[in-house]
């Protein structure tokens, strides 16, 4: 926004009148306007780089400025009487860089975790330890960076088989952490951050189950180099200066933790105040460091190949019992009444936050009516794209088996039908998250109604109890692009 000569506007600033976030939101305001700051240097550092590419790649990164350019510009929030901002809706980047959608996707995580947290306790021990361990592998140069994470995590996977951890080990997350390193401007120094819960047992005083340093070094590094020679590269034991790779492992300490009193953390903790234990590990996904010698983002070829080489790499992973039961977790649904509760017990107030060119986000005071519509529109909208998908996804699925009918292959109509089969469950879930959202239960009269009776035509959802004609399978293509262009084409959406 463009406020330099309108006059009002400067005589609010003269007069200290300008209704800025930070003046509402004294908890975390501030921290808000420096990470949209830092996405758009990042979008900078982008828009520059296009200029130095040619043909598709240029536009390619020239949109990729625009989408970070534009993340979180415009947000609706909560503020509630302690001078903290919720987020109620924004539009995201969903960029690998960005710091602020870096932060939401640990947070996600971070919630997560919380969620499992009853389902842990119930099927494991309360009294269980946590480790918090660093493993690390000799800095290979930037170019090879994807090689390497895929190295770690391999070697990482390999040592949770052994039998010494096998015993112990219940479940946890590992992350990558990538920083620049002092080995020179064409290395990096990739590492792994785990925290992993380990059976009661296994620090009881002189327990034949305990692993010392010394011995989890030596693991990794026969794990590591397992995994290096398998890539036809050579491990050499001379890189490493006491022979092995550098390792750390530590008890995680409880919050109240004090030299007096020496309490640790067990997965009972991690109930009550899991959030610092876990963010303690996902802060190297999201770190802000760029005024630091070693800051990750800058306008260099280093910056730029990093960025290649992490693409597609899957920077946090559960394992164990986590992973299970991570897996096993419903999709998140909209539910607007725990929202309101939840907004009235902090006596929340209600802003749209602009971003302004004085690098600052303006509040503008808006209504609890206004901010919950956006989000629930924002909601409406990601379940409409996932549903979407799903039905191209069906037809694409009764494409291949019509093809393997007409050639006899009888083994691959089987298959597609359990794919088909699974595909009309998840569909099913998604169309009941829409419903759960309330659009359709508030809206009965015109088009909505008849929209929810048409989705839930057994063409939608239901499953193959045998194998169909080829001219059965047809109909049901048609059915299903007809759905497909009720969605597409008319409200609620």
């Amino acid at each position: 926004m463009l406020y330099e000569n309108n006059k009002a506007y400067e005589d609010n600033v003269n007069n200290g009148g300008v209704p800025f976030l930070a003046t509402y939101a004294a908890q975390n305001g501030q921290r808000l306007n420096e990470r949209k700051g830092k996405s758009i240097r990042l979008a900078k550092l982008y828009y520059l780089q296009a200029e130095t590419l040619e043909g598709g790649k240029a536009d390619a990164m020239k949109k990729r400025a625009g989408r970070v350019f534009g993340c979180c510009s415009h947000r609706e929030l909560a503020i509630g009487s302690g001078g903290y901002a919720y987020n109620l809706h924004t539009h995201r980047c969903r960029d690998r860089n960005c710091v602020e959608c870096q932060r939401v996707r640990a947070f996600v995580l971070q919630q997560k975790i919380r969620e499992i947290t009853p389902e842990l306790i119930a099927k494991t021990n309360s009294k269980d330890g946590l480790i918090f361990g660093t493993l690390t592998v000799k800095n290979p140069p930037i170019t090879e960076l994807k090689d390497y994470l895929k190295i770690l995590s391999k070697a990482f996977a390999r040592m949770m088989k052994r039998k010494e951890f096998k015993q112990v080990a219940i479940g946890g997350f590992r992350c990558f952490e990538v920083t620049r390193g002092e080995s020179g401007e064409d290395f990096c120094h990739p590492h792994i951050h785990f925290l992993l819960q380990v059976t009661s047992a296994y620090f009881s005083r002189k327990s034949p189950l305990y692993i010392n340093s010394d011995d989890w070094a030596t693991a990794w590094t026969d794990c590591l180099k397992l995994e290096v020679e398998k890539t036809g590269r050579i491990f050499n034991y001379a890189d490493y200066p006491s022979g092995k790779a550098f390792v750390k492992i530590l008890r995680v300490q409880a919050p109240d933790y004090t030299r007096e009193n020496r309490k640790y953390a067990t997965i009972e903790t991690l109930q009550k105040e899991g959030d610092q234990v876990i963010n303690y590990v996902l802060k190297y996904t999201a770190k802000e460091d760029e005024n630091s010698k070693k800051a990750l983002v800058r306008g260099d070829a280093w910056f730029f190949e990093y960025d290649k080489q992490i693409k597609n790499i899957r920077a946090i992973s559960f394992f164990g019992i986590y992973k299970t039961l991570i897996g096993e977790l419903a999709p998140r649904e909209y539910n607007e009444k725990e929202i309101k509760i939840d907004l009235d017990n902090n006596q929340a107030k209600f802003y749209s936050a602009v971003w302004d060119d004085e690098h600052k986000y303006i509040a503008i005071e808006t209504t609890e009516e206004e901010a919950l519509n956006k989000k629930r529109t924002n909601t409406i909208n990601s379940i409409k794209t996932t549903l979407l998908a799903q039905f191209e996804s069906k037809n694409y699925i009764l494409d291949i088996i019509i093809a393997a009918m007409n050639k006899g292959d009888f083994l691959t109509v089987n298959e597609e039908i359990n794919n088909h089969n699974i595909l009309a469950e998840r569909t099913y879930k998604t169309f009941k998250r829409m419903e759960k959202a309330g659009e359709l239960v508030e809206r009965k009269s015109g088009f909505y109604q008849p929209f929810h009776d048409y989705l839930f035509k057994s063409v939608i959802y239901e499953k193959m109890e045998s194998i169909l004609t080829a001219e059965e399978l047809e109909n049901i293509k048609r059915e299903i692009e007809l759905n497909i262009e009720v969605v597409e084409d008319n409200p609620p959406f």
